[in-house]
Parts: C-alpha cells; sequence; structure tokens
C-alpha cells in the first residue's frame, strides 16, 4: 500500500510540474508566433509570413502593421527557429485517415523585428504590459461588427487584446468587486462608441466615431498611451536612474516585500538595494520611463497598492514611499 501511495505522489509531482510548465511557456515572449499547421510539412514561406504579422502586433501592440511585411522579399530572414508542438485537434486527410494536426512555433529575432518597425515610424511597447479591466453591460450581446460579427462583445475585446498580447480582465454590472482602475462601456450607438476610465474619483469619457474596428484599436492605443507605454517606447535605450526611498520597514519579512512588489515590474529594468538602516529602505532602480510615467505605472499597478505615495519632493531622482503592509511576528 505504502509503495502504491509513493508511485500516486511521484506521478502527481510530474504531471504538476509539466503543467505548470506548459502553462508558463511563451507568455511573456512577444517575439514568438503559433500557427495551425493542417498536415506535416516544413514551414512553407507563407507560414512565416503569417507568423511575422503575429510578431509585429505583439511587438508593437498595433493591429495595423500587417502591412509591413508586404514589402519583404524573404520573410525566413527574421525567423531564428522553430519547431513542431502536438495538439489535440483532430483532421481527416484525403484519404480518410484522422490525424493530429500540429502547432507550427517560429521564433523571431527580436533586434532584427524591432529595426522593422522603427523603420516604419512604429516603436515596440516592450514588456510593460498593463492589465485592462472592461466592465460591460450584462446584455453583452453586442458586437463589433468583425469577421464574426455574432461573437458577443466581451470575446471580441478578449480576441482583439490578444492579438496585441494585452492581457483583459472582464466584469459584469452585476460584479461585486471593482478595481481602482477600469474601462466601462456606456452606450452602443449607431457609428458611436463611448467609453469611461474609471480611476478612484476621476472619470474620463472618450467617444469613438466610426468604424467599429477602429474605435477598439484607437481604445487600446489611448489606453496605453496614458499608461505611459508609448513614452516609454519613444525613449527607448534612454535609461534613468531614480532612488526609491521607502520607509516604516520594520522587519525582514517587510524588506522581502517590498523587494518581491518591485521585481515583479518588467518597466524596471535593474534595482539594487543601497541602504536599510533604521526603517527606512533605499532602492536605485534604473527604467526607460520618466518620473511621471513611472508613478502612473507604480500607482495603477494592484500589487503596489499596500505602497502610499508620500508628498512630493523636490529632487526629482527620488520616490518617497510609505510601506503600510501587514506585519509578521
Amino acid at each position: 500500500m505504502n509503495v502504491f501511495f509513493q508511485l500516486m505522489v511521484l506521478l502527481t509531482l510530474i504531471v504538476g510540474a509539466h503543467g505548470r510548465a506548459s502553462a508558463a511557456e511563451g507568455t511573456d515572449d512577444f517575439y514568438q508566433a503559433a500557427l495551425l499547421v493542417e498536415d506535416l510539412a516544413a514551414p512553407a514561406p507563407m507560414d512565416v509570413r503569417e507568423g511575422l504579422k503575429q510578431v509585429l502586433r505583439k511587438a508593437s501592440g498595433d493591429y495595423k502593421v500587417d502591412h509591413l511585411v508586404d514589402g519583404q522579399t524573404d520573410y525566413s530572414h527574421y525567423a531564428s527557429g522553430f519547431h513542431f508542438e502536438p495538439t489535440l485537434l483532430v483532421r481527416t486527410n484525403r484519404e480518410g485517415n484522422d490525424y493530429l494536426a500540429q502547432r507550427l512555433v517560429i521564433n523571431f529575432n527580436q533586434s532584427l523585428v524591432d529595426e522593422l518597425l522603427i523603420a516604419h515610424q512604429r516603436n515596440p511597447i516592450g514588456a510593460y504590459r498593463p492589465e485592462f479591466v472592461f466592465k460591460i453591460p450584462i446584455h453583452s450581446a453586442l458586437s463589433l461588427d468583425l469577421s464574426t460579427p455574432n461573437e458577443p462583445f466581451g470575446d471580441v475585446i478578449k480576441g482583439f487584446a490578444e492579438q496585441l498580447a494585452i492581457p483583459v480582465r472582464l466584469l459584469s454590472q452585476h460584479d461585486s468587486y471593482l478595481p481602482r482602475f477600469y474601462i466601462e462601456l456606456l452606450t452602443e450607438e449607431p457609428g458611436l462608441s463611448r467609453w469611461r476610465r474609471v480611476a478612484g474619483e476621476d472619470r474620463d469619457e472618450v467617444s469613438f466615431k466610426g468604424d467599429r474596428t477602429q474605435q477598439l484599436a484607437q481604445l487600446f492605443s489611448w489606453l496605453l498611451s496614458d499608461f505611459g507605454v508609448t513614452l516609454a517606447s519613444h525613449e527607448a535605450g534612454q535609461e534613468k536612474t531614480f532612488v526609491i526611498r521607502v520607509t516604516h520597514v520594520e522587519n525582514l519579512a517587510d524588506y522581502a516585500a517590498v523587494l518581491g512588489l518591485l521585481s515583479a515590474f518588467p518597466s524596471l529594468q535593474a534595482y539594487s538595494v543601497v541602504m536599510f538602516h533604521a526603517g527606512e529602505l533605499a532602492l536605485e532602480v534604473n527604467t526607460s520611463l520618466s518620473k511621471d510615467a513611472l508613478l502612473r505605472v507604480l500607482g495603477l499597478e494592484r500589487r503596489m497598492r499596500l505602497i502610499r505615495k508620500l508628498d512630493p519632493v523636490q529632487d526629482q531622482s527620488t520616490l518617497y514611499w510609505r510601506w503600510s503592509g501587514k506585519r509578521r511576528k
């Protein structure tokens, strides 16, 4: 009985470890494309072309970059490697035999893709992708007249965001918990969509006219800019150094919690501890964001709610924060 139990535990651990690795694989790789292949042939030029389109959309956060591949004669120049992965999708060949379709995963060279975007006045938006939370009406049968006009409104937003590698969470009117920052759909009229960005007590309303697909693209562009992402892309390579001084750090549990929060921000290229004394922790951080954009990024991130910004200081390179996390004895 003990041997059987040990084997079951070992099998559970193996399956669990495999599941975690599969779930995490590729989640932050904006220069990788996945395409469904109906046969097991080697990747055709058309496959690489479609993969390059995927990567350009994800790297730039802009769905209107597909045309950049039209002037390219050698799509494989941008690819650095590929492999096939099995799927559970059953296909039938001409002879009537069933087989499992394969997924073609293509890796692209980041520097070459970035060069192509920059050459056409498009900036890669980098690794920082803020989570957009949309509050939609309960009657979510609204659609955006895309290729599948009957698709629910929420599914269209999620599918559109997935193309741009932007995380999205959907809420409905009956949700009891509302985050501090979210985007609310107010009405849907012919040729007009009205959106409201809610942050605390502030409510900034924006209206978009014209093609509904264009409306959604404008909304995402507006949100990215509001989060400071556009600013970060324009300042790529111009790294700045800030000092974040955190007060009321009473013990090592607080120390570890603060470092854990800051390490979760891709916008911070690097950070180092320069002082920890008498309840004050000073960290030096490197980022391409301006001070205002960095404050906006830190302030909107859910994991920073336990940190409160103190009064503004005269020193433009120093940020002061008061740690108010729960103490652990």
